[in-house]
């Protein structure tokens, strides 16, 4: 019983990801739908575009990122657990800006825009509410909630969202987030979050009650 305890989380993304990297085709397939959702999101926001209003193509790009990256899995060092999602966002931002670029807005505009309804609004909600994600109340205002909480987001100054996008959606460590932004010290960086999320909050509506 002790030893059944003590054994280690079989379901960790760092446990799958090294059994991805040793050649686990089904590992492999279990990071891609566990990170395809998140990926969508944080690019989005990176990239200052409604989640929602991504095109058919942009999200085969992003998926398509997905995909390439967990099939060259070697090339990562994971140092914690929101370093990949970290690094598929930089990846995958990168390759669609560069689409961007190449394609122009005329092309891109001929593009199908998904249904509202097709998305998960969890993973967004969960990242702004304290507690770890929304109550019952903020549940059950659905999708209309999540749209407020995405424009305020992308209302946001680019720094800010992307300071945003760091610390809560990748889950990277103030130590982390001040190596990768241009921002000062880890203690400077914990201050400007702070004050970032007091605004957001106190913009959201309150729906603890009922």
């Amino acid at each position: 019983m002790a030893a059944s305890m003590a054994a280690a989380p079989v379901d960790t993304t760092l446990v799958v990801l090294r059994a991805a990297q040793a050649g686990d085709a089904l590992a492999t397939n279990r990071l891609f739908e566990r990170y395809r959702d998140r990926l969508l999101q944080v690019v989005s926001l990176l990239v200052g575009k409604r989640r929602s209003g991504l095109l058919e193509d942009e999200e085969d790009l992003v998926q398509d990122t997905l995909l390439k990256a967990f099939q060259n899995l070697g090339s990562f060092t994971p140092q914690s657990e929101g370093a990949l999602l970290h690094w598929l966002s930089r990846l995958a931002e990168n390759n669609l800006r560069d689409a961007v670029r190449r394609e122009g807005a005329q092309k891109r505009g001929e593009g199908r825009v998904r249904r509202r309804a097709d998305l998960s609004s969890a993973f967004l909600m969960s990242s702004v509410f304290p507690g770890g994600g929304p109550t019952p109340s903020q549940v059950a205002a659905g999708h209309e909630l999540a749209d407020q909480v995405e424009e305020l987001l992308l209302a946001l100054p680019e720094r800010d969202r992307r300071l945003f996008v760091l610390r809560r959606l990748c889950d990277l460590s103030f130590d982390e987030i001040a190596a990768e932004m241009d921002l000062g010290s880890p203690a400077t960086i914990r201050s400007l979050y702070s004050r970032l999320m007091a605004r957001l909050v106190a913009q959201l509506p309150d729906t603890r009650q009922g």
